[in-house]
C-alpha cells in the first residue's frame, strides 16, 4: 500500500483492521487549455495562468502542493498559482472548468483529460484501494462486491479509462 494511502487508511477507520483490496493505478498530470505548452511544469506555475484545484485531503490536491513546494525549493516562489483557492467537487469537474475556459489548469486523471479533449503532462500514478473493515469481509454483500471485482470482465472494463492500469 503506498505510504499516503496507508497513513489515509489508518486515520479514517481510526486503526480497526482492514483488509484491503489494490485494483487500479490510474495515471495523473496537469490538463491544460487548449493551445497552452506543458514543456516546462514551472511556465505553468509562474502566475501568468489560472488554476482550479482539489479539496484538502484528495490526491491531487497533495500533488499540486508538491509541484508548489519543489517549485520554491529551486528558488522560484513560493506562492500558489492564481485560482488554487477554487476548488472542484472531483477530477471531471476540473476538467470541464478547464474546458469551459474558467481555469488554464489542473491535477486530474488521464480519463477526466481525454474525456474533456484536454491535453495532459503525466506527473505520476496513484493507487486507488478498496478498505473493508475486517469484520464485514464474510459479509454476503461485500462478498459480491469482491466476486465482481477479481472478474477478468471487471478489470477489463476498468482498464478501457484512459490511463488507468488494473
Amino acid at each position: 500500500i503506498p505510504d499516503g494511502n496507508q497513513t489515509a487508511i489508518l486515520r479514517m477507520m481510526r486503526g480497526k483492521p482492514q483488509v484491503v483490496l489494490q485494483y487500479s493505478e490510474w495515471e495523473c498530470g496537469i490538463a491544460v487549455a487548449s493551445g497552452l505548452d506543458t514543456s516546462s511544469i514551472d511556465r505553468l506555475l509562474d502566475g501568468t495562468h489560472r488554476w482550479v484545484n482539489r479539496p484538502t485531503g484528495s490526491g491531487a490536491r497533495a500533488a499540486l502542493d508538491r509541484l508548489i513546494a519543489e517549485r520554491a525549493a529551486m528558488g522560484r516562489g513560493t506562492l500558489p498559482p492564481p485560482g488554487y483557492e477554487l476548488e472542484a467537487r472531483d477530477h471531471r469537474a476540473v476538467a470541464e472548468i478547464i474546458a469551459s475556459g474558467c481555469a488554464e489548469a489542473g491535477i486530474v486523471v488521464r480519463a477526466a483529460a481525454s474525456e474533456a479533449g484536454l491535453h495532459m503532462k503525466t506527473i505520476d500514478t496513484e493507487m486507488y484501494d478498496l478498505c473493508i473493515p475486517e469484520d464485514l469481509v464474510d459479509d454476503r454483500r461485500v462478498q459480491a462486491l469482491l466476486d465482481v471485482a477479481g472478474q477478468r470482465s471487471f478489470r477489463r472494463a476498468l482498464g478501457a479509462f484512459d490511463g488507468q492500469t488494473t
